[in-house]
């Protein structure tokens, strides 16, 4: 994922101040502005999107426009999404849980539990840290370019490790270890490398150990494109001139390769960071420091951490953008609801009004214990 989609959401939400209303209003009542919100977002012309908002007691889904131009196929709320760097999530929570057991030690380098081949030539790769992988503070470059654009052709080149390692070995550090935050995606392949050479086991069977079974999800896969349940198509271009990328393979590897309902990204969040969630000593660990990435925007080992200035709110998730797909999932804490959104679409100004108008909605809901 870019690192501008994190800057436009975070400045943003930083805008979004509506007070609550003094009459609390019934999660359910807001409905109907919910659903005036999806109509807005499709009149922008974005294809279709999802979104899902739930509490402790209720669940709202929508669902409009369509999965496929092509074929006019419906967008259901059912459907499994291309989360992007939601991923981060799931790769963090993996590395927290090695941390519990023993397997792992946050302040140790990388370097330790890989053979000394792997990060050879990578910048900083002797010395980094997983603490400073997992917070983006390493200074490892990024594959991506600030206009997320690779050397390599995504639409026929999945995202592995030793591919994303080829590509940035012998490129300059963005800084020193633990100077200072720039995001890079590199750094969750290098963990995800670390993960299985300590353990001895693929991504995919940790992710299903420590996260998918804990967390309860059904509904949820990593690296399984082009199946009958991935039926979202994404585009990216003008109304009239959209490139349709459900062919590419960018939706891989340990930075953004997973798949899920909202159902279930929701489930996670709930887990990881609701005070009864099956994850919530990892969701704790990874709150537990954080670096400021923006005047809106904090970082923690694994999360991002949304703030609202004006209010002091903060948000809990994270965001995902890659060719032809946007995703915000986040929980609030201070409300005790969760909110799931994505749209099959680069257009992150609709995104933007989409979740702003969201939060403007929220404003007025219950504000349930934080942490529920």
């Amino acid at each position: 994922m870019t690192r501008t989609l994190l800057v436009l959401l975070a400045s943003a939400w930083a805008c979004v101040f509506a007070v609550a209303a003094a009459a609390q209003t019934a999660l359910t009542d807001l409905e109907p502005e919910f659903d005036a919100l999806m109509g807005q977002v499709i009149e922008r012309g974005v294809p279709g999107a999802i979104l899902r908002i739930e509490n402790e007691t209720t669940v709202l889904e929508f669902a409009r426009g369509v999965a496929d131009l092509e074929t006019g196929e419906p967008i259901r709320a059912s459907d499994l999404i291309r989360m992007g760097s939601v991923t981060k999530l799931y790769t963090a929570a993996v590395i927290h849980a090695l941390v519990g057991e023993g397997e792992l030690d946050l302040d140790c380098p990388a370097a330790n539990y890989l053979p000394a081949a792997t990060l050879d030539g990578i910048a900083n790769g002797d010395t980094v840290t997983l603490r400073q992988l997992l917070n983006h503070t390493g200074g490892v470059p990024d594959f991506y370019d600030e206009d997320g654009h690779t050397p390599f052709d995504l639409a026929h080149t999945p995202l592995v490790p030793e591919l994303v390692l080829e590509t940035v070995r012998g490129e300059p550090a963005t800084n020193a270890p633990g100077e200072a935050y720039h995001y890079s995606n590199t750094g969750y392949h290098i963990l995800a490398l670390v993960a299985e050479a300590v353990t001895g086991e693929a991504m995919d069977a940790l992710y299903r150990r420590h996260v998918f079974e804990p967390a309860g999800l059904q509904a949820t896969q990593y690296e399984t494109l082009f199946t009958e349940t991935d039926r979202i198509h994404g585009y990216s271009g003008d109304v009239g001139a959209l490139t349709d990328h459900y062919r590419w393979l960018e939706n891989t590897g340990p930075d953004g390769g997973m798949l899920a309902t909202t159902a279930d990204i929701s489930a996670l969040l709930g887990a990881l960071f609701t005070e009864t969630g099956s994850l919530r000593d990892i969701g704790a660990a990874m709150l537990s420091q954080r670096v400021e990435a923006s005047r809106s925007e904090d970082y923690g080992l694994g999360v991002s951490i949304l703030k609202r200035r004006r209010t002091g709110e903060e948000f809990h998730g994270h965001t995902g953008g890659i060719h032809g797909y946007l995703t915000i999932a986040v929980h609030d804490p201070q409300r005790g609801v969760r909110i799931v959104l994505h749209i099959n679409s680069e257009d992150e100004e609709a995104l933007i009004a989409f979740y702003g108008g969201v939060l403007d909605t929220l404003a007025g809901s219950p504000a349930l214990p934080a942490g529920r």
